[in-house]
Order: structure tokens, then sequence, then C-alpha cells
């Protein structure tokens, strides 16, 4: 009689949840997964990503899929768009300095009982529209990362150099060039008209430099992407991870209990491994299971932070999003944080079995949720999962065939 590990029994669930078959059907697409769970975590070479697959990023390149061809027509389109930079904004930091990235936290308003609007009033999941017009560093900074990874992807799926001038462009303006250099700190991140110029929670906007690092490393196989670019960025973030680590900010971002946590550990780990700290890198890992898992993640698998919001189910996905991220991060240093289990049972495990049902429309969600789930954060968290927490064999080919997670996880 075939015994099953928590592991497998999850897998199962996910099978039934995602897929609609039974739970014989599922217990027999998920056995083989776990016959063995041991994972190669040396130190991949040069040109290997961190967290994407590059298996499957060749799969795209060979066999092509429709969310390859999807991304191929955007990449197109990017090429033609202009390069942006933290000079792109009228409003002045306090420093003096445009180079000075600043933001006002998202979800911000004037206040209405105040002739001036100040102090600004937080409106939880109500994002102010207005303040990317007056401060449009977030919006740019996101821009940026994304155009650059959807032209890594691109250059690596069809070889074509145009994607790779053009990320490598992009990579220049905002990080190299002196005269477009974004500078190595967060110090007026989400400020707070009113109250404060920046504060802890808005070092959050540095959450997608953790994949952009991927795309840097499939950049490294082209010829329009120099040594001394690498050598560059390299040591733009190596600056940025000292003020990071040392700074007031940087200090409190880390000791957030809630999703800033997560992804203050993640966004820190990935730049460390980037920069060549491995040092650093697996002592932030190491610290994942008992310092975050422990704490955020109850023994029924609710986030309890992340349960007081009003966006509660994203909030819930987008913490563990930063944690699948930061157990793919782990398994490049030998660290195994997927298997981690507190003494009381907190786990990733249970983490994702209590908000996959909600989270694929199959049941309910109790807790306060005031708009509507994107599809691709749910696809981007299950394949992140994908062949680690869950078997591939049960996944959707129709859901996923799409989803540009596919390409990557």
């Amino acid at each position: 009689m075939t015994r099953f590990t928590t592991r497998a029994k999850l897998a199962i669930f996910l099978a039934i949840f995602l897929t609609g078959v039974s739970p014989i059907l599922a217990a027999s697409q998920c056995v083989n997964l776990f016959n063995s769970s041991a994972r190669n975590a040396r130190i991949e070479g040069e040109a290997m990503p961190q967290i994407w697959d590059l298996k499957k990023l060749e799969q795209a390149r060979d066999h092509g899929s429709p969310a390859a061809s999807a991304l191929i027509i955007e990449a197109q389109k990017i090429i033609s768009q202009p390069a942006l930079s933290v000079m792109n904004k009228e409003a002045v930091p306090p420093s003096g300095d445009k180079h000075d990235y600043i933001s006002i936290s998202l979800y911000l308003w004037p206040n209405p009982e105040t002739k001036n609007g100040l102090p600004y009033i937080k409106r939880d999941g109500e994002p102010n529209p207005n303040l990317s017009r007056s401060h449009p560093d977030a919006d740019n900074f996101w821009l940026t990362r994304s155009r650059i990874k959807n032209l890594s992807i691109a250059y690596k799926i069809s070889g074509d150099e145009s994607f790779a001038i053009k990320a490598s462009q992009l990579l220049r303006t905002w990080f190299i060039d002196p005269e477009t250099r974004m500078n190595p700190n967060m110090k007026f991140a989400q400020g707070h008209p009113g109250k404060s110029n920046g504060d802890p929670w808005g070092i959050i906007e540095l959450a997608e430099c953790v994949e952009l690092f991927d795309a840097i490393k499939l950049l490294e196989t082209s010829k329009n992407f120099s040594a001394q670019d690498k050598m560059e960025l390299r040591s733009w973030f190596g600056e940025m991870l000292e003020w990071l680590r040392t700074s007031e900010l940087g200090q409190e971002e880390g000791s957030a209990p809630n999703n800033h946590g997560t992804w203050f550990d993640a966004e820190l780990a990935s730049m460390a491994l980037f920069v060549g700290r491995i040092d650093i890198a697996k002592a932030i890992l190491e610290q994942v299971g008992p310092k975050r898992i422990s704490t955020q993640i109850a023994p029924d698998g609710s986030q309890i932070e992340e349960l007081k919001r009003t966006r509660s189910l994203h909030y819930s996905i987008y913490n563990l999003r930063a944690f699948f991220l930061l157990a793919r991060l782990g398994e490049k240093v030998g660290v195994d944080i997927w298997n981690y289990q507190s003494e009381d049972h907190r786990s990733l495990s249970k983490a994702l079995q209590f908000v996959i049902p909600a989270a694929t429309s199959k049941a309910s969600w109790p807790f306060q949720q005031i708009d509507k789930l994107k599809e691709e954060d749910v696809n981007t968290l299950i394949m992140l999962a994908n062949g680690r927490l869950i078997d591939q064999g049960v996944l959707s080919k129709e859901r996923f065939s799409q989803s540009r997670a596919s390409l990557i996880f």
C-alpha cells in the first residue's frame, strides 16, 4: 500500500482543485514525484539564472507556445519605446538631486478635512491614480524592469540580437549612464506627504529586481551586452545591497512581520547572489524558516498579517510568491525552504493549500477582498511551486499554455 507524505497529499489536493480529476487519479499522477526529493544545490555557472528555469526557456525556443509568441510580439513593440529614467520627472527629491528615486505610498490620498490636504490619509487597497502623474519614478521603474525581462526572454527564445540591444540600452539608462542613472538608495520611496519624505515600506518597490537579475543573466550571452555593463551593474547593486543592509530604513523594513519582511529577504538574497556575496545570501535564506514561516504562517496555513488587509487574498498570494522565490533561491545554496516545517506544522505547503481553492475560483474566500484577482498572479504562484510542491503532471495545459509564467517556471 502506498503511503503519502505531506507533500504528496498537497499535490493530490491541488490536482483535484486545478484539474477536477478524481482523488484516485490525482494520486496516481503524483506518486512518482516523491520517489526522489534531493535537488542539486550547487552554485550554477555564470550564465545560469537564479530563479528562472533555463530548460523551460529552451523548450519555448525549440517548440514554441502561445505564451512565447505573445511575448515576442510584445517585445517587438518595446523596441520602439524610449528608455525611461529617474530624470523623467518634475518632482525634485528633498536632496535636490533628481537622480534620487522618489515616490508616494500607493494608497495615500489628500486629507479632505484640511485645506492643504495634509497629512495625506491611507485608504488601504485603493490606489491613488494621481500619484503616478506627479511622481512617475515608481511606474517608470516597474515598466523598465518589466520591459527588460520581456526583452531578455524574447532574446533567449528567438536569438534575435535586437531584443538584447534594447534591453541593454534600458539597463544602461536606468542604472549606468551618469546623466540618467538612479542613485543606489531608496531614501525617498513611498513618502507620506505631511509626515515623511520616505518610509521603510517603500523598499518593496525593489521587489521586481528579484527576477531582473535572471534577465541580466540571459543577456550575458549577447555580444551587445558587454563585460563593462556587467561590471557596472554589479557595482550598482553592490552599493544598493550595502545601503539596504546598513541604513535605518533598510533595517526597519527587514524587521517587518508581513509581506514587506519576506520581500526584503528576497531582494537581499537575490541581490547578494547577483554580486557574488553568497555568504550573505545563504545567511538570509537559512533564517527564512524560523524567522518568516514560523511567524507569518499559522498552523492552518493562513497568513495572519495579510488577512488584516482589504485585499487579503491578493496579499496572501503576493507574500507567498516572495516565499516561493526565496525557496528557489535556497536551492542554489543548499537551503531547503520548500520542506521547512515548524514544530506546530507551519509550512509553505499549508499556506498554498489555504489559498489555492479561492485563488482558482473553486471556493469562496471568507475574508475581505475588495477587487478581483489577476489570473496571471495566480498562475505565477502555481508555476513557482511547479515540480516542488506541485507535480507538473497535474497542471492543466489549457490553463497555463498562454501564461507567461509557464516560460520561466
